[in-house]
């Protein structure tokens, strides 16, 4: 009877150890990229990015208006535009924040627009790669 109170009293020890590791174990902040299409219509598309604290060392944005669209001009100046009309950013040092992206094409925008958010998490080093539509 002795040692069934002790091993209960062990148990109830254990759990309440755990619970209170989890429960005060503090949770790092991670960065979070977001982003969301301003104006997806006509010949032009903006895009927004919002950063918050701490910012990624290095955001890839990517933004792909499909093949039937021309590319003519980009805001900022892209790293990269591909034949096919994708267009590539490389945000380097980057700063919490936001961010617009604005895309110029020949003609009316056939078809649908998509952009790819790709950065690490300053926190931990994971890759996150987000997708976006209007």
């Amino acid at each position: 009877m002795q040692l069934k109170k002790i091993h209960t009293l062990e148990l109830y020890n254990i759990s309440l150890i755990i619970l209170l590791l989890v429960f005060l174990t503090p949770i790092s902040a991670t960065a979070a990229v977001t982003g969301k299409y301003i104006n997806a219509s006509g010949n032009t598309t903006v895009l927004e990015i919002s950063v918050d604290n701490p910012a990624p060392p290095s955001i890839i944005v990517e933004q792909s208006p499909g093949n039937k669209n021309k590319v003519i001009s980009a805001n900022p100046r892209p790293k990269k535009v591909s034949g096919n009309g994708n267009v590539k950013w490389l945000l380097t040092n980057t700063r919490p924040g936001k961010q617009q992206f604005t895309v110029t094409m020949a003609d009316p925008l056939q078809g649908s627009v998509r952009a790819i958010l790709r950065y690490r998490d300053p926190a931990n080093g994971q890759f996150i790669e987000k997708s976006i539509t209007p």
